[in-house]
Order: structure tokens, then C-alpha cells, then sequence
């Protein structure tokens, strides 16, 4: 025989590659202030193959709004691992954070383009609840908004900051106008 190394299954079939888009294990999402946590997800582990359809299902107050927002990149699991398009979005660098939320924003302007819109009014993509990082998000908005500006009659940021922490609109301010 001319390859003597034959693979022989006996009632097996191998097991297909999957794809897996998204890949949870044990994520958990604790929100926290001064005097309360509240623990909004709790070790949910899924799977999610490409082209996969999946709905989102629960009562109020069951975490889907928490987990949608942490696959989007918006929010970030206390602990626990999250895996999007292969990449842990719980260990992404600085510069993998701010190709994220161009990307993010690139996405809906694109949306907001093909609807026609005049006005685009954005959020700051988690500056204030899900502690994202001001600055990285302002840089992001930077590097995208100068593409669009001929698109849109006003583009605005609706920009989150506590009544004694304006940082994030500081932030936003320096980086639009460097």
C-alpha cells in the first residue's frame, strides 16, 4: 500500500471545525457604587457560531441589556471570559480598545449615511456607567468624525459626566479640538 499510514473511523465521524463568533465562559458583571453591587450576570456560559441566529430572551433585570452591551465592547465582565470574532475583549490593548470604537462608530454613521440623516447625536460609548476610557473613546470619535463631516448638518456627543467629575467632557473637548 502506498501510504501505509491509513486512518480508519469505526462508527465516528470526525468532529466538524466550528466557528464560533462569540464564546462566554463562566462571564459574570457586577456593577458597583458606594453602598450596593449589584450583580447583573452571573457565570453564564454560550456559545455563538457564525451565522448562528440567537435571541436574547429574560425577565427584566435578567442581564441581557448587560451582556449585549459587553459583546458590543460597551461594557467589560468582572470576571469570567468573553471571546468576540477570536479576541478576548477582556484583555484587549489600548490600541485594540481604540480600533473597537472606531470601528463601532465608523458602523453606525455608515447606518446613519445610508438613512439620510442631518443630525447624528452620539453617545460617548460608555464614558460614564461602563467606565470605558474617556480618553481612548474621545480619540476614537477624533479619528472617525473628520470622515463624516460632509455627510451630516451636526454631529453631536451627548457626553456623560458626574455632578462633581467633568473629566470625560474634558476629554472629549481636548481631543476635538487638537
Amino acid at each position: 500500500m502506498a501510504n501505509e499510514y491509513v486512518k480508519e473511523t469505526i462508527g465516528m465521524a470526525e468532529a466538524p471545525v466550528r466557528d464560533l463568533v462569540i464564546q462566554c465562559d463562566n462571564l459574570v458583571k457586577i456593577y458597583k457604587t458606594k453602598d450596593i453591587e449589584v450583580l447583573a450576570l452571573q457565570g453564564l456560559d454560550l456559545e455563538i457560531e457564525r451565522g448562528e441566529l440567537m435571541a436574547i430572551i429574560g425577565n427584566s433585570g435578567s442581564g441581557k441589556s448587560t451582556f449585549l452591551n459587553m459583546i458590543g465592547g460597551l461594557d467589560r465582565p468582572s470576571a469570567g471570559r468573553l471571546i468576540v470574532d477570536g479576541k478576548d475583549l477582556f484583555k484587549l490593548s489600548e490600541r485594540e480598545q481604540l480600533v473597537l470604537h472606531e470601528k463601532r462608530l465608523r458602523r453606525i454613521l455608515d447606518i446613519a449615511v445610508a438613512a439620510g440623516e442631518e443630525v447624528v447625536i452620539l453617545g460617548a460609548f460608555g464614558c460614564g456607567a461602563f467606565e470605558n476610557d474617556p480618553q481612548a473613546v474621545a480619540m476614537a470619535a477624533r479619528n472617525v468624525i473628520g470622515d463624516y463631516l460632509h455627510d451630516f448638518e451636526t454631529i453631536e456627543f451627548a457626553i456623560y459626566c458626574s455632578p462633581r467629575d467633568e473629566r470625560n467632557y474634558g476629554f472629549f473637548e481636548r481631543a476635538m479640538k487638537a
